[in-house]
């Protein structure tokens, strides 16, 4: 207890303490990974700006704030994510690698970005041999609307199919012979 005292007392050696070892970092995120997101914003951002040049659009500083909040709010996931994974690496009993939730949560902004860096691509030229061999595939596979590999339109076809077989009765309410519950 003398020695917290003395470290809590003492402010540089309290800093030092953490430095050396009070506080363990299990895990440090890959550097490439961080890179990769920041290029992905980087080429978001500009393809943005090209996209809202092609239609007119001018650009504004609400627009490059929108870019600074999103880029904070990245950094603020990413650092709780790492926080939260070195903080459950260090209490928890089990030897369990926490890695894969700052990696998850990283490669999940990225795979936002490059959505969203073939969306604006596609709407700078929709008809273009580009946009209509590469882009649009890719993004219809991004979305999950590739009708042969999406499970849920089977199932939507079916629920269509069983509704439209119902008789026309099955639509309407019945007439129980009440009334109606409005008062006109």
């Amino acid at each position: 207890m003398k020695s917290l005292f003395a470290a809590w007392q003492y402010k540089p050696l309290l800093l030092s303490a953490f430095a050396w070892g009070w506080f363990e970092v299990e895990f440090i995120p890959a550097p490439m990974r961080i890179f990769f997101l920041g290029a992905a914003m980087a080429i978001d951002l500009a393809s943005g700006l090209v996209k809202s040049w092609k239609n007119g659009h001018i650009t504004t500083s609400a627009g490059f704030q929108r870019s600074v909040v999103k880029l904070s709010r990245y950094c603020s996931v990413i650092i709780a994510t790492w926080f939260l994974a070195n903080i459950l690496g260090t209490v928890s009993p089990a030897n369990i690698d926490y890695a894969y939730m700052v990696n998850g949560t990283i490669g999940f902004l990225t795979f936002i970005e490059i959505y969203s860096i073939f969306e604006n691509v596609y709407e700078i030229d929709p008809t273009g041999p580009l946009s209509r061999y590469l882009v649009g595939p890719v993004l219809k596979i991004l979305k999950g609307n590739m009708n042969r590999f999406n499970p849920f339109n089977k199932l939507n076809d079916h629920d269509n199919d069983t509704n439209s077989k119902q008789p026309d009765s099955m639509d309407k309410p019945a007439d129980t012979g009440t009334g109606s519950l409005r008062s006109d």
